[in-house]
């Protein structure tokens, strides 16, 4: 009885974890070829160079002021002016040099709370979509039997892969990214195509 016993044990584990189904995921790829992810690429990187643009607007005009304020300065400090002259002149350098202060501070503080607001936004937007992609991955090994799926895009601090030997066929990112973008294979393109087009008017 008791080698029966050991015998149904040994075959009643081997049943067990034969049913464990094992696989590998790149979840960077994933991460990069899901469509929402490329259309939320594309509205940070319009919001992006929507405030650089402002930035730079504003940046001209703090330097044009800047040459202004250069110039009175030296009114200011010329010894060959009339003393009425040279007082009028200091005058006006202090007040436009307290207006110009101004402005620097207010050119600060909306380039700050222009970046922390851009930074804010992708880290919500992240958050927000790597809870959908991770649902989304446990919903597909659910529907696929898979019992243990493995990230394959990690790095160890070496730099090296996590997993540095794995069996190739049993990796099924391609067809995760299939899963998440069905039906939206035309918006996906669209969102590369703008993305690109972007980074080519970032680069000039």
């Amino acid at each position: 009885m008791k080698r029966l016993a050991l015998v149904l044990s040994v075959l009643t584990c081997g049943f067990l974890f034969g049913q464990d189904k094992v696989a590998y995921i790149s979840m960077d790829k994933a991460w990069n070829e899901f469509y929402k992810t490329c259309n939320a690429n594309v509205i940070f990187e319009q919001k992006k160079q929507e405030f650089e643009e402002k930035m730079a607007i504003l940046q001209q005009g703090l330097e044009a002021e800047a040459k202004e304020l250069k110039a009175l300065q030296a009114d200011a400090t010329n010894e060959l002016l009339s003393t009425d002259a040279s007082e009028e002149a200091k005058r006006k350098f202090r007040v436009r040099a307290e207006l110009f202060g101004s402005k620097r501070d207010d050119f600060e503080r909306t380039r700050r709370s222009g970046v922390q607001e851009l930074n804010q936004l992708k880290a919500e937007t992240e958050e927000m979509l790597m809870k959908e992609l991770t649902a989304s991955v446990e919903k597909f090994a659910s529907d696929k039997g898979i019992t243990h799926l493995y990230d394959i895009s990690g790095l160890t601090m070496n730099r090296l892969p996590v997993l540095l030997v794995y069996p190739k066929e049993q990796e099924v990112t391609d067809d995760f990214i299939a899963v998440i973008n069905a039906g939206h294979d035309r918006e996906l393109q669209d969102s590369k195509a703008k993305l690109e087009e972007i980074k080519k008017k970032e680069s000039k």
